[in-house]
């Protein structure tokens, strides 16, 4: 039988092999391009941060985001009115609006009356606590439900209450740029006690830079607690001038994050800083974090975050060396630690931690960063678990989480 000839197969596998060969080296060129070009691309992003950061202190101003552009692109919400809501989903074609009219000089609404006649100004006084007996303590074990803290005691508490500076010595004489870029505050809630939101109102708007604070978003993620509908709504528009508190009602139950996007995607500011809805801020506690997020706005600022007491609404932690950071266990789990030693600088021990998670509903985030890196994950409905995933998310895709010393808040 006559052997067939092998050249033909042989210069086949040989052209072949060739082919691969030269595929491989031009697919290993150029994945070696891409990656010399992102490294570029990112330490320019970088450079160019810092170097807006240090123009700021001490060259020319660098130009500012146009806020409108800001708001073109915000899902549009409509005004809360006591018959007006608007979804989750809707919020992407309605339009912008804010609270309006004039305030009520009045005075005539009775369950406002009724609602301050229950406060005692000595109670809580510079962030002290409150301790019942008798009756009271009787009667606030049994409301104590109602709020998962005693809200006998946040009910009689001055909303506007004095809390004691205590902030590390160093933070009390640091200078700050004045040219930040202006905050929009974002808080949801559901079913709140009304003292104890209206008290995270009053701390934010009475130790907040006028100049920085341009508007306080509320989402109130359909609630059906009576004195968080028209009470709210007749207070607000009662005490704030017109367009400063942004009350955005959701017409179904969205969840947590859900309800927090909504808030983001409305705010104008050009950084956003989540609050949850039954906190207190300290003096200074803005201006170190915007300073910090302005400065790179890859970098996510969380404030020192201490304890209100569910009790007696008293103040514990914070000072010199009071810090905590995120972090998590394997099981998934967000948990706190305190700074590993030689992680603070001990020539400059209130200078911003890097922390590796941060709690999921207390920072401050450049707005635009904050939807480039995807926000939070729509798909999750109640709370936890964001503050692992974000975490995650910001430091594996090359931004960063740091704790600010002098910035507090308690909740």
């Amino acid at each position: 039988m006559p052997q067939l000839p092998l050249l033909p197969w042989i210069t086949w596998r040989r052209r072949r092999s060739r082919f691969v060969l030269k595929f491989c080296i031009a697919f290993m060129i150029a994945f070696t391009l891409f990656i010399i070009w992102k490294d570029a691309w990112y330490h320019h992003s970088k450079s160019a941060a810092s170097a807006s950061g240090a123009a700021r202190k001490g060259g020319p101003k660098r130009p500012r985001r146009s806020t409108q552009k800001s708001a073109n692109n915000a899902w549009k919400w409509m005004p809360s009115t006591e018959g007006t809501a608007v979804s989750f989903y809707d919020a992407l074609s309605t339009p912008d609006a804010v609270m309006d009219g004039p305030e009520d000089p009045s005075g005539d609404d009775e369950e406002e009356r009724e609602f301050m006649a229950r406060i005692r100004q000595d109670w809580g006084r510079d962030g002290s606590g409150v301790y019942l007996s008798g009756a009271e303590k009787v009667k606030a074990d049994k409301e104590f439900s109602k709020a998962g803290f005693n809200a006998y005691v946040s009910d009689r508490i001055p909303l506007n209450r004095t809390l004691f500076d205590n902030r590390p010595r160093p933070c009390l004489v640091t200078t700050y740029p004045k040219d930040l870029p202006s905050v929009s505050v974002v808080i949801t809630f559901y079913n709140e006690i009304l003292s104890a939101l209206l008290r995270t109102v009053y701390s934010i708007v009475n130790r907040s830079p006028r100049r920085l604070l341009r508007e306080i978003v509320l989402v109130d993620d359909f609630s059906d607690l009576p004195e968080v509908k028209s009470p709210l709504y007749r207070f607000l528009k009662r005490h704030f001038r017109p367009g400063f508190i942004r009350l955005l009602r959701l017409s179904q139950r969205e969840g947590l994050i859900r309800a927090r996007l909504a808030g983001a995607k409305a705010a104008l500011g050009e950084v956003v800083v989540f609050l949850d809805s039954h906190c207190e801020v300290h003096d200074g506690w803005l201006e170190p974090l915007v300073t910090v997020v302005s400065d790179d706005p890859t970098t996510i600022a969380s404030p020192v975050i201490t304890i209100i007491n569910e009790q007696t609404f008293m103040h514990q932690g914070g000072g010199d060396f009071f810090i905590q950071l995120g972090s998590f266990q394997w099981d998934g789990d967000f948990t706190w630690i305190m700074p590993p030693p030689g992680w603070r600088n001990p020539t400059d021990p209130v200078r911003p931690l890097r922390s590796p998670t941060i709690a999921g509903g207390l920072f401050a985030v450049d707005r635009r960063y904050f939807f480039q890196m995807g926000g939070y994950d729509p798909g999750m409905n109640g709370w936890g678990g964001e503050n692992l995933e974000l975490s995650f998310r910001i430091w594996m895709c090359g931004g960063q989480l740091v704790v600010v010393p002098c910035s507090q808040a308690s909740a």
